[in-house]
């Protein structure tokens, strides 16, 4: 890739580099941010020279691009990124790319204009005397939107609601996490001054409504409104009750399993059980996984084998606090694991009150796409249930995330399943909703994470736990609010 930020075009020969690409590509098309890709056909484009600028014109039967061209930002095989004049004198990108080579990423691109055009169409029929202000779709980092969900803005009057929406394209994961974006995007435009915000409209395809629906009921009501509506493919839309959305899909499993392997599987695994410091982990099916330091060495299941290729004494020299390989996959993979492992010896490092608790962790499961497994769970001395999330670097997802391991734990904990299935044995747990503790290297909250956790409901008892960056060598908490 070829930056040219700081050189000053030659007009002329700006302009043979842009003709030079396009004929170069077999299937050219032009692009803004935000935008539906315009297909470039040869008498459909020019590019002069007009009172000494250079002016590029595209067009098609239903719009035309105009647009004065500055500078060539970025180049490559693929595409040409060109600096244009924006009103204002601000700097504007256009993208000319060859949609043959980049087919895949250019066929989303317009799937999800389609889509921001069909959101448009769906808000104008379900707040009929309502303005649809605002429309977009690109990624923008710095606000953590993402480029999964279409954005809106609806007016009546001087009263304004955010909206968003995400197409069935995207996959059941994104629509799982809309209500990150969606809770960014209304604080954004709170924060921009654009009138009074009242709320959040969030629209989900109608398979995919329970993970948020069961997030909204725990958001802060006095600090916004929110509604929740289903669309089918046919584009019926249907307003959502969250409280009537169902019960949650929640799955407890026993403290202990039995491991479903032969004896066979079990003499091969024998070496590496016998490690100093590997432990043994079971999941809900009966598969046996051998970790060393959070790390997977070794995995049975019936009579199916699998073993790390790395001889043990090497992982031990490179999964260490000390390690002379801190690059190798070895050490940087599963970091979560390796700090659940930590803490699981040693919850008083986080709070005395958690001295001598039972911990039990991945014992809570989850219907649908996001991560199946909780981290941590424990009790403090008032016999109040703690869920401990663990993160070893930045992600905006951690505050739901955490919030969706609360409520399943309340859920079961006001049904009695915990005593039940025989958890935390001897002791007397609290009917108060549990604590959920999020915990992450002091340096690595993710800017958007604040933002989110604001419009939780007071009636979830967050505690942030930063802790020390070399985290490997010893836990200790830098901080708790």
């Amino acid at each position: 890739m070829m930056s040219m930020a700081d050189v000053a075009p030659d007009l002329e020969d700006l302009r043979r580099q842009i003709l030079t690409f396009v004929s170069a590509c077999r299937q050219p098309v032009l692009k803004e941010p935000g935008g539906e890709p315009l297909p470039i056909v040869a008498d459909q484009l020019t590019l002069e020279m007009q009172n000494g600028r250079l002016m590029l014109d595209a067009w098609d039967d239903r719009r035309s691009v105009v647009r004065r061209i500055l500078r060539i930002r970025q180049s490559s095989a693929k595409a040409l990124t060109l600096g244009v004049h924006r009103l204002g004198g601000k700097e504007g990108v256009l993208t000319l790319a060859d949609s043959a080579l980049a087919g895949g990423a250019m066929r989303r691109d317009q799937q999800r204009q389609r889509f921001l055009e069909r959101f448009a169409k769906l808000l104008a029929l379900q707040f009929p005397g309502w303005t649809v202000e605002r429309t977009a779709a690109e990624r923008d980092l710095r606000r953590t939107f993402s480029e999964h969900y279409a954005r809106a803005v609806l007016r009546r009057g001087q009263t304004r609601w955010a909206a968003i929406a995400v197409a069935e394209t995207e996959g059941e994961a994104a629509a799982a996490h809309i209500l990150t974006d969606g809770l960014l995007w209304l604080d954004h435009l709170r924060a921009s001054g654009r009138g009074v915000i009242a709320g959040l409209n969030i629209f989900v395809p109608e398979l995919s409504v329970q993970p948020t629906a069961s997030r909204l009921l725990y958001l802060n009501s006095e600090l916004a409104a929110y509604q929740l509506f289903a669309f089918s493919r046919t584009d019926a839309v249907q307003a959502l009750d969250p409280a009537n959305c169902g019960n949650i899909q929640t799955t407890l499993g026993p403290p202990h399993r039995a491991a479903v392997i032969s004896q066979r599987a079990r003499e091969q695994l024998q070496p590496v059980a016998a490690f100093p410091g590997v432990e043994e982990e079971i999941s809900g099916d009966g598969a046996l996984t051998l970790r060393y330091r959070g790390l997977e060495v070794a995995r049975a299941f019936e009579d199916q084998v699998s073993l790390e290729t790395i001889p043990m004494a090497d992982v031990a020299q490179i999964r260490a606090p000390l390690s002379r390989s801190p690059r190798h996959p070895a050490y940087t993979r599963a970091p979560e694991r390796w700090m659940e492992s930590l803490l699981k010896t040693d919850l008083s490092v986080l709070s005395l009150d958690l001295a001598g608790s039972p911990v039990y962790s991945q014992t809570l499961s989850a219907a649908g796409p996001a991560r199946g497994l909780m981290d941590l769970l424990a009790v403090d001395r008032t016999g109040r249930l703690v869920v401990i999330e663990l993160k070893a670097d930045q992600d905006p997802q951690l505050p739901l995330q955490g919030l969706d391991y609360w409520l399943r734990v309340k859920w079961h904990l006001e049904r009695g399943d915990f005593a039940a299935r025989g958890y935390f044995p001897g002791r007397v747990l609290s009917a108060a909703p549990p604590l959920l503790w999020l915990v992450f290297p002091s340096i690595r909250l993710h800017p958007s994470n604040e933002v989110v956790l604001k419009y939780l409901s007071p009636a979830v008892p967050v505690t942030r736990m930063g802790i020390n960056e070399d985290w490997r060598r010893g836990i200790k908490v830098i901080f708790r609010a």
